[in-house]
């Protein structure tokens, strides 16, 4: 064999075993992926969560093959809010997860969190939890499952406040934006807490669950001065629901102020900025902490830690558009947007720039003194020095040589005027990139500049291809020949981009006519003047106060629309205000009387601030007439007056109370009532009137008013001062404050003791009258019950008499008079069950329900009339349906209106022929009610009479009482149900009883007519 060929099959062999043995090292070394599921609380079209999802997919996923397998899911739990919709949600991820063995478990937001906390160990068992987005406020009352890691955010209204008024100093009013959903209502509590303390310093107004569309009207209309903080809007006070980022750059859009906001995504709508997480940053932690827990590691700083992402971010564009002062931000601010200046982008052009033009004058000289002819190569060679650093410094030249009509443009030339690339145009072709109308112009210009050799400066706007504008500025001089001694034949010139500076104009133009418009139709004055009380400004508004004309006021002292000691002291203060800031009166909301043009005074309310134009200290002043406020105050201060005298001396009770029951106001009847001073009960809460049995429900009744909102009247038991239990009836009507939200409760009251006590007597008389009629009916059966009794015992007495005649036999039958002696125990119990039923009817206990069968009922009714029913030949028919359910009721009073039924029916067939009676008794399910019915076949009911048929003492019959009907209704309807009669259309007449269903018993069922419509 071939030693070569012996030695390459050792080697193939060998790197087979090799790489078999790596391939298996491999393949031992795999270990399944980790897998960690993400839920979000909203869905997927919010900035925050596509921020926070980007942070930290970036450090688990840096590409698509390493890292854990991540599974998202979204909550969406702003537009689908409440618990059905999260419980659906735990369904499906258990369907989803269930055996899947997720090794974290990340919770973005509040919901997400509290989702996660309930349902982690049923969903995720054996998962570690990591959350955030998370305010810090909310971390402290968390209570974690064990293995629970998470960063909280600051997201703090406080710190952004501060940082509005740094860069408003004078900034008086502030102005906080929440909207209706739970999220919304969280911030507002937040912010309502934390920012009391700017007051009054900052007056604060809350413009809290509003509809969008009234937020944008307030914001574009807001007072001078005034700072607006956008916190959260997921749902307007119409119910509709947003994207809150969506929702900031609308105010934005809309305000006449700057707005601030907590939220980095805001940022680029439209708001200054604020002390907000970077969402972006947020993400990155929390992947950075689920990696160190994937790694086995134990995170560091706790298990709930602050974020490190919190900063002041200011957008560059908006400081320049409310025209904020940069140097009033915090140490550290991170400044987006900015536009570098021209001399921070081409400040070493420019230096370069500088330097060739130092060192062009340099050769110039030195060209003079050598020769025409190296100068005229050295301005060559100046020209393209020239070329360079003007193309740096973002400048465009042009040179026209009137002589030959050709134009020279550098390359920046040909950008800002969208030229095509020829070397040389005409001059028309170069003008011809300018706007037909300025063409003319434009050329009559340059002849003039020709003429005069006086420098032109213009501004020109060019169309570009899509649509929009470019601004040019254009700076040309007419040149003749060698050092400019000859005619002048050429034109030089430089063009620059303006576009931005011409925007800025523009915006501060729509400024400026903004307030034009505000002022002239503003309802309250405007005035301005300067140091020394001239007036230099005054809107139409201000005619209409004072009666002055704007032209005689213009130019006058402001002490003309003063009274005259108010003249004497207003230079002395301004002199004292300017000489050492010293205010006599408050600058904001000061009320003072004016002078109107016809002598008399106007009650006003004035505002004003200072500022500098023009290098002078001028003030500028809002009036307001409050002449219908002072009238409408005083009109309010005479109607509580009467209100009050009128409810001084009412005999009912009326009070006024807070949403936690505390008495702010009580009447001299209420003090009578409860035998305590005003004092005593002002301030306590009457909750504690009420009995601690009732006190629950009463509390539930106060929360259903104040969640509503709405007038209603209820009824409670109370406390009275003797010891005893009253009733009082209650109308409580709610008082709302301008953001729809409950401040007080009226109440106005009357005692119900003695109706309560005249019910109860009533309602104990009738139970005595029932009582009677029962012993009544007992008396007409009275008969009948003794027949029912006889046979029984009638039967028992001859089966004794057969036993003794047994026992004398010889031998004794034990047999048969085990038979006699049974025969005698079940007569026994016959004659005790007719006595039973006979003492039931008789008791004189209060009533007791219990669940009973209406057929067995009807059975029983029926058996103890059963011998008078044959001695009156009624013969009697059962159509009783099969398994009806229970009805809860007191079996004796029902039995008393069958048995007060049945006997009605018999005796409205006396006067028929034996072969004509029948008695019917029927029971059947009718929906909720089961229906008893009892048909004769007498003559039926008298048509005068149906109506009467139920007053008390109404009797068709001839030794009746007309006790018997009303009784039996008002029995049936103190169990809930109804009595009714008709008559037949075969004769006769039919009574129905229904009752309700024990309640646990219905079902539901197609629904059927009933005799009571």
């Amino acid at each position: 064999m071939n030693p070569r060929w012996r030695i390459s099959r050792i080697l193939g062999c060998v790197l087979s075993v090799i790489s078999w043995l790596i391939s298996a090292s491999v393949a031992i070394g795999v270990e399944p992926k980790s897998e960690v599921v993400v839920l979000f609380s909203s869905d997927t079209g919010l900035p925050a969560t596509e921020a926070i999802r980007r942070g930290f997919r970036a450090v688990l996923h840096p590409n698509d093959d390493n890292g854990p397998d991540l599974y998202e899911e979204y909550l969406d739990a702003a537009r689908f809010p409440g618990p059905a919709h999260l419980k659906a949600m735990a369904s499906l991820l258990e369907a989803k997860y269930s055996g899947r063995p997720v090794d974290v478990v990340v919770a973005l937001g509040p919901t997400a969190l509290e989702f996660a906390r309930q349902r982690k160990e049923k969903l995720f068992p054996g998962a570690k939890l990591v959350f955030a987005g998370i305010r810090e406020e909310r971390a402290g009352k968390l209570i974690l499952p064990p293995d629970s890691f998470g960063i909280v955010s600051k997201l703090d209204p406080v710190e952004t406040l501060k940082l509005a008024l740094d860069l408003q100093p004078k900034a008086r009013q502030g102005f906080i934006i929440t909207g209706s959903a739970s999220f919304d209502k969280s911030w507002e509590a937040i912010a309502r807490t934390k920012l009391a303390s700017f007051e009054p310093r900052l007056s604060l107004t809350f413009l809290a669950g509003l509809p969008l569309e009234s937020v944008l009207e307030r914001v574009s209309a807001l007072p001078p001065d005034s700072i607006v903080i956008h916190l959260s809007m997921f749902e307007d006070g119409t119910g509709r629901t947003f994207v809150p980022r969506e929702v900031a750059g609308k105010i934005a859009s809309a305000a006449n102020a700057p707005v601030y906001s907590v939220y980095d995504t805001y940022i680029g709508q439209g708001i200054v900025g604020g002390y907000m997480d970077t969402f972006d940053a947020v993400g990155l932690a929390v992947g950075s902490l689920v990696q160190k827990i994937l790694a086995g590691e134990q995170p560091t700083g706790g298990a709930i830690r602050e974020a490190e992402t919190h900063k002041f971010v200011v957008d560059w564009r908006q400081m320049a558009r409310w025209t904020l002062n940069a140097a009033n931000l915090p140490q550290g601010t991170e400044i987006r947007f900015r536009e570098p200046s021209v001399w921070d982008q081409y400040k070493s052009y420019i230096l370069a720039f500088t330097a060739v033009l130092l060192l062009q004058s340099a050769l110039l000289i030195l060209g003079e003194i050598r020769s025409r002819k190296l100068a005229g190569q050295l301005a060559g060679e100046s020209k393209e020095r020239m070329e360079m650093a003007v193309t740096s410094a973002d400048i465009g030249l042009w040179n026209w040589n009137a002589k030959s009509d050709t134009v020279w443009t550098s390359e920046r030339c040909k950008e800002l005027l969208m030229l095509d690339g020829r070397a040389s145009l005409t001059r028309d072709e170069f003008i011809d990139r300018l706007r037909a109308p300025d063409r003319p112009l434009a050329l009559k210009r340059m002849a003039d500049a020709l003429a005069s050799g006086v420098p032109c400066i213009a501004e020109y706007p060019i169309d570009l291809p899509d649509g929009s504008e470019r601004w040019i500025l254009s700076r040309a001089l007419a040149k003749g020949g060698y050092k400019d001694k000859g005619p002048r034949d050429h034109i030089l010139g430089v063009v620059m981009d303006i576009t931005e500076r011409k925007r800025n104009e523009d915006a501060i133009r729509e400024s400026e006519e903004r307030y034009r418009v505000l002022a002239e139709t503003a309802s309250d004055a405007i005035i301005t003047i300067d140091r020394k009380s001239v007036i230099l400004f005054a809107n139409p508004a201000a005619e209409k106060i004072f009666g002055h004309a704007v032209s005689e006021m213009l130019g006058n002292d402001l002490t003309m629309l003063m009274p005259d000691y108010l003249r004497r002291v207003h230079q002395v203060s301004v002199d004292r205000y300017l000489g050492n800031g010293e205010r006599h009166i408050s600058w904001e909301g000061v009320e003072l009387p004016g002078l109107h043009k016809d002598g008399s005074l106007i009650p006003l309310e004035l505002s004003f601030a200072e500022y500098i134009s023009d290098g002078e200290r001028r003030f500028t002043g809002i009036v307001r007439n409050v002449s219908d406020r002072k009238r409408a105050e005083e009109e309010l201060r005479e109607s509580e007056e009467r209100y009050r005298n009128v409810v001084e001396t009412q005999s009912e009770l009326i009070c006024r109370y807070r949403p936690d029951t505390t008495l702010t106001f009580v009447n001299d009847a209420y003090c009578r009532y409860f035998n305590r001073s005003r004092r005593d009960l002002v301030g306590a809460k009457w909750v504690d009137l009420i009995p601690q049995p009732a006190r629950a429900a009463v509390l539930r009744h106060m929360k259903s008013i104040i969640a509503h909102a709405h007038t209603v009247s209820y009824e409670h038991e109370v406390q009275r001062p003797d010891g005893t239990v009253g009733w009082q009836h209650w109308t409580d009507r709610v008082i709302l404050d301008a953001d729809g939200g409950v401040v007080e409760i009226q109440g106005v009251g009357r005692d119900l003791t003695e109706l309560r006590q005249a019910e109860s007597e009533a309602v104990r008389h009738r139970q005595e009258l029932a009582h009677l009629t029962r012993v009544s009916v007992v008396g007409a059966l009275s008969g009948a019950l003794a027949h029912e009794l006889n046979q029984p015992l009638t039967a028992i007495l001859s089966n004794a008499q057969a036993a003794v005649r047994l026992i004398s036999r010889d031998p004794v039958d034990a047999v048969e008079i085990g038979q006699i002696l049974q025969d005698i125990v079940d007569d026994d119990k016959r004659a005790g069950h007719v006595i039973q039923h006979l003492r039931s009817l008789l008791k004189k206990d209060s009533a007791i329900r219990t669940r009973i069968q209406v057929n067995d009922l009807i059975t029983v009714s029926l058996a103890i009339c059963h011998s008078d029913l044959i001695l009156k030949g009624v013969p009697v028919s059962q159509r009783l349906a099969a398994d009806l359910p229970e009805i809860d009721a007191d079996p004796v009073q029902i039995q008393q209106v069958l048995l007060n039924l049945i006997m009605n029916a018999c005796e409205a067939m006396n006067g028929k022929p034996a072969k004509d009676r029948l008695l019917l008794i029927k029971s059947e399910r009718r929906d909720a009610l089961l229906r008893i019915s009892v048909v004769d076949s007498g003559d039926g009911i008298p048509a005068e009479a149906i109506k009467e048929l139920y007053q008390p003492f109404f009797t068709t019959k001839s030794l009746g009482l007309g006790l018997g009907l009303p009784i039996c209704k008002w029995i049936i309807e103190a169990h809930g149900g109804r009595l009714a009669a008709k008559n037949n259309s075969g004769g006769g007449a039919t009574f129905f009883i229904e009752l309700p269903i024990a309640e646990e018993q219905r079902h539901d069922r197609p629904v059927s007519d009933s005799v009571f419509g």
